[in-house]
């Protein structure tokens, strides 16, 4: 900005990292409220505690009470802080979910000319999403998880699958849970990977093709508590035509209806949308599952809507992002843009007088 002050500035937000930091503050807060004995404890950031997830006390279910909030109270969050102050930087920001959009926009107060929703973006000339099938119900068996585990709803809903897993083992005993990330800690692997009882924490190998992890599974679990944006492990398995079960947290941005059931079915729409199962509590999570794993009625049904729901939301829509480029591009109304002005001012100022603090700290003394 120094050295190019008339540069278009545009921010890919991916996700809203502040509210993703806060819905797990919030999970931690219950967490700790409901486990039995450590009242006065913390509990660790990165969920490492093998016995966390299975000591709760009262009846809590930790997949009932999911936080769904998108407004962060300011004076607490230093994180949000900074991340809106760099959207307000920036002459444009791509954001990934239309939940999070909405909420800058909405509650946030962000100006609707600075955002830009710009999720995934599929070519229609994948394979995968034009005209060959993926493989049928009959071809495919057991479940599956898929994410890098540096992230920490990755970690966490391991962990839930670690409690979950006994269940659904119990309906379907000849059944496997697939888990595969990387970056595992030695502790989350110890736990996790135990052939005997079907739940295999694969070591991970990065020539290994999405379409083999993901397209020879029958279905895709994800128990996610806490996260922000969309859920990229989802949008894959739609790709590849393997049915999901998730949470309000993972099917986020994501839960909507395709044009043809709009036109089929007037009435409000059900909590069980068909391109995804969403579980509100630990039950439902299991039922989905083992239902969704056997009917293969079910199983086609959502195999099908989620691969509608994959064309229509991201595939071919890169030309509407493109001329919003366009547009801030070619404005010349960035003057009006006060707050980003003085933002920048700020910046840089400071950068200025810090730079010159370690060149007199550094200058050689006489």
């Amino acid at each position: 900005q120094q050295h190019a002050p008339h540069a278009k500035l545009v921010l890919d937000m991916q996700d809203f990292h502040a509210l993703r930091g806060h819905r797990q503050t919030l999970i931690q807060q219950l967490d700790q409220q409901h486990k039995m004995g450590n009242h006065d404890k913390k509990l660790p950031r990165d969920f490492d505690d093998p016995e966390s997830y299975h000591n709760y006390q009262d009846g809590y279910d930790p997949l009932s009470q999911l936080p769904m909030e998108v407004r962060i109270p300011a004076s607490q969050d230093d994180k949000l802080l900074r991340e809106l102050a760099s959207i307000h930087r920036c002459h444009l920001t791509m954001v990934c979910s239309p939940v999070e959009l909405q909420a800058l926009q909405y509650h946030y107060q962000v100006p609707a000319n600075k955002l830009c929703l710009a999720s995934f973006f599929l070519d229609n000339n994948d394979n995968h999403i034009s005209n060959e099938p993926p493989r049928s119900f009959a071809q495919r068996k057991d479940f599956v998880f898929v994410g890098g585990f540096r992230h920490e709803p990755n970690v966490d809903a391991v962990q839930q699958l670690h409690r979950l897993w006994p269940k659904i083992r119990a309906e379907l005993p000849d059944s496997r849970l697939h888990i595969y990330g990387p970056y595992a800690r030695p502790m989350l692997r110890r736990q996790c990977h135990n052939p005997q009882l079907g739940m295999i924490l694969h070591p991970y190998q990065e020539d290994v093709p999405v379409a083999d992890l993901l397209g020879r599974r029958r279905v895709l679990l994800a128990p996610l508590r806490f996260g922000a944006g969309l859920k990229g492990k989802i949008v894959d398995a739609w790709r590849y035509g393997t049915p999901v079960v998730t949470t309000v947290v993972g099917s986020e941005g994501l839960l909507t209806m395709t044009k043809q059931q709009q036109q089929q079915q007037p009435q409000p729409q059900q909590e069980q949308h068909p391109s995804m199962l969403v579980a509100h509590s630990s039950d439902e999570f299991v039922r989905a599952a083992v239902g969704l794993h056997q009917n293969s009625n079910l199983w086609r049904a959502t195999q099908r809507q989620g691969h509608q729901c994959l064309i229509e939301q991201f595939g071919g829509h890169w030309e509407t992002v493109e001329s919003q480029f366009a547009r801030v591009l070619y404005s010349n109304n960035e003057d009006n843009d006060y707050l980003r002005h003085i933002l920048w001012q700020q910046q840089l100022r400071s950068t200025e007088y810090f730079s010159k603090w370690i060149e007199a700290k550094n200058r050689p003394k006489d």
